[in-house]
C-alpha cells in the first residue's frame, strides 16, 4: 500500500460487509424498501438491510428520498382534490413525484 492512500477503518469496514455472506445489493435493497418501510421484514432481513444503510451512502440518501416523496404524497393526498373539481390523484402523478424526490436527493 502507498504512503498516499490509507484506508480508513470505516472503508475497511465497508469493504469487509460487502464481502459477507449475507450483504445484500442495492437491487436487492431495492426491493425491499417497501417492506422496510412498513416494518414487515424478519428481524434477521431488516438487519442485513440496516447493514447495507451503513456501509451504502447512495441507498442511505436512497431510503431519504424515498422517504420525502412518501411524506410529500401523504400530504397531497389529504388535501381535498375532490372539492377543487380535480377528481382523484393519478397513480402516475405519484410516481411523478417520487421520482422527482429521489432524484433531488441522488444529487445532493
Amino acid at each position: 500500500m502507498t504512503e498516499e492512500y490509507k484506508p480508513t477503518l470505516r472503508r475497511r469496514f465497508a469493504a469487509l460487509v460487502h464481502k459477507a455472506p449475507l450483504m445484500i445489493d442495492c437491487p436487492e435493497f431495492e426491493a425491499l424498501i417497501d417492506d422496510y418501510i412498513d416494518k414487515n421484514l424478519s428481524w434477521r432481513a431488516a438487519l442485513r438491510f440496516d447493514m447495507h444503510l451503513m456501509v451504502c451512502r447512495e441507498c442511505r440518501n436512497y431510503l431519504a428520498g424515498y422517504r420525502n416523496a412518501i411524506n410529500v404524497a401523504k400530504t397531497l393526498v389529504d388535501v381535498p382534490f375532490s372539492s377543487m373539481g380535480m377528481g382523484e390523484i393519478s397513480d402516475g402523478f405519484v410516481a411523478k413525484v417520487i421520482a422527482q424526490q429521489e432524484a433531488e436527493f441522488r444529487n445532493k
